[in-house]
This record gives structure tokens, sequence and C-alpha cells, in this order.
């Protein structure tokens, strides 16, 4: 799971102790290459992350914290039941 963010987010700190099983990546799109990924992850989901943070779980991308705390718990439940999520669209991304 990645997160991109442009500030000191509080959600990375927070999901680390909610979930501490989950792989958890932090970018900062201050950063010209982490924000070129995104725009390019962004075209491969054809969906745009329209606030930040953004976090990439599977094949689905959630933008903003409020977006995030309602969906990121159902997509985990249903990861652990299922397996593991399904590829993001396309190619892999390289960070």
């Amino acid at each position: 799971m990645s997160i991109l963010r442009r500030d000191s987010s509080r959600l990375s700190p927070g999901l680390k102790s909610t979930y501490p099983f989950l792989e958890i990546q932090t970018l900062d799109i201050k950063n010209p290459t982490f924000y070129e990924s995104l725009v390019q992850i962004e075209k491969q989901f054809g969906r745009s992350g329209g606030e930040l943070p953004v976090l990439i779980i599977g094949d689905q991308i959630l933008s903003g914290e409020q977006d995030i705390m309602e969906k990121l718990e159902p997509l985990i439940l249903e990861f652990q039941a299922t397996g593991a999520p399904p590829l993001p669209p396309s190619s892999p991304h390289h960070w």
C-alpha cells in the first residue's frame, strides 16, 4: 500500500498502528519523481486522486482522508477474506 502526500499527513502513523501487518510506503509528491509516478498511476487507473493524501491499495485508489477512512477497512477485510489484493491496472509502477 502506498500513500502519496504533500504534507506531514497524520494518516500514515494512524494506519501503521491500526494495521501493523500492512506494508505502508509514504511518498512526498514534492519530489518530482514521486509526483510523476502519481500522474502515471492516475492514468493507469483512469482516475484522478482529486484530494491528498492519495492511498493506493491493490487495484484501488483512494483520495482524501475521508475517502480513505470510509473505504480502507472494508477493502482490507475483503483482501483478508479472499487473499492478496488484485494488481493495479497495466504495468506495475516503479518508485
